[in-house]
């Protein structure tokens, strides 16, 4: 995963990237931004997404609102040699290819040390 985001260059946009240890943040300027890399990985890889956002300000005067958005992409954890069941759906759309799959290569990179 991390090599097609730096093959595509979709990390371009992040003002930084920090890994945790269930993960990888990205953190963006602009709400847009931070969209475009989440729609860049859903429409690679199945994955489930979800969106939050909080209020960080308020201006009476002005009727300004400031908010702060979170999205969250859940990957599913695959490893070698593991047995992967895709959903008809996916399995069309990839071609037609077996609902049964097993994965034999797993390409990790290092995505933290461009920054």
């Amino acid at each position: 995963m991390e090599q097609i985001i730096l093959k595509h260059r979709a990390h371009e946009k992040a003002v930084s990237i920090k890994e945790m240890p269930d993960g990888i943040d990205f953190f963006f300027k602009s709400k847009s931004d931070a969209s475009m890399l989440v729609d860049f990985i859903t429409g690679i890889v199945m994955s489930r997404s979800k969106s939050s956002k909080r209020l960080i300000s308020h201006s009476e005067q002005n009727n300004e609102y400031n908010y702060k958005f979170t999205f969250s992409l859940t990957l599913p954890p695959v490893n070698r040699y593991d047995l992967i069941y895709l959903p008809k759906k996916v399995a069309t759309a990839l071609g037609g290819i077996s609902h049964l799959q097993l994965c034999v290569k797993v390409i990790l990179s290092c995505l933290l040390k461009k920054f």
